[in-house]
C-alpha cells in the first residue's frame, strides 16, 4: 500500500494546528504565560515605592521573555496577548491609569520581544544554548541589550503622559536595573 503525499495546500491538522504545537499546547502555554505574569506583575508592584514610577523589581518581563524563549515564533502574539488582561486588571487596580497601564504593557512587551528575537536568531544561526557563549548572548542581549533599548520607551511614556514626578532619566535608569535583575534572576 503507498501512501498519497499530502499536498502542501492541505489544511493542518487540528493536533499541529499553530507553529507545530497542538492547540491544547498552545492555551496551556498562554494560561500558565498569563498567570505568571499576573504574579510576577503582582510581586512588582508589591516592590514599588508610592512616590515612583518604576518598581524596585519587575518580574512580569522576565516570564514573558522565558515563554516566548519557550514557544514556537508563530504563537507569540498569542502569549503577548494572554499578558494583557492580567497586566490591566492589576495595573487599573493598583491605581495606574489606563493610559499608562496600557503604555507600559507595550514597553513590557517590547522588551521581552527584543530579547527572544536576539536569543532566537543566535541560536538560528546554529549555536548551541548550553554554552558560556549562548550565556554570554542572552546576558548581553535578552538581559541588557533588550532593557536598555526599552527602558527609552518606557521613561518616555511615563513623560509623555505625566506619570509621577520623575524626571525622565530617573526613571530610566530605575525601570532599566530593576529589569534586568529581574531577568537575570
Amino acid at each position: 500500500m503507498s501512501e498519497t503525499p499530502r499536498s502542501v495546500d492541505a489544511p493542518q491538522s487540528p493536533v499541529q494546528a499553530v507553529g507545530g504545537w497542538s492547540v491544547l499546547h498552545v492555551v496551556i502555554a498562554a494560561a500558565l504565560t498569563s498567570v505568571a505574569y499576573l504574579l510576577g506583575t503582582k510581586l512588582g508592584l508589591a516592590l514599588t515605592f508610592r512616590s515612583d514610577a518604576a518598581a524596585i523589581l519587575w518580574p512580569p518581563n522576565a516570564f514573558l521573555l522565558a515563554a516566548l524563549l519557550l514557544s514556537p515564533v508563530r504563537i507569540w502574539w498569542i502569549l503577548l496577548l494572554a499578558v494583557l488582561p492580567p497586566h490591566l486588571a492589576v495595573e487599573l487596580k493598583g491605581g495606574v491609569p489606563a493610559t499608562m497601564a496600557i503604555a507600559w504593557y507595550v514597553s513590557n512587551c517590547l522588551e521581552a520581544l527584543i530579547g527572544a528575537a536576539i536569543f532566537r536568531a543566535w541560536v538560528a544561526r546554529g549555536h548551541e544554548t548550553d554554552t558560556v557563549r549562548s550565556f554570554g548572548v542572552f546576558m548581553l542581549g535578552a538581559t541588557f541589550f533588550a532593557t536598555f533599548v526599552s527602558s527609552f520607551l518606557d521613561a518616555g511614556f511615563v513623560s509623555l503622559i505625566g506619570w509621577k514626578a520623575d524626571p525622565y532619566w530617573d526613571v530610566w535608569r530605575q525601570r532599566f536595573f530593576s529589569n534586568m535583575l529581574a531577568t537575570q534572576t
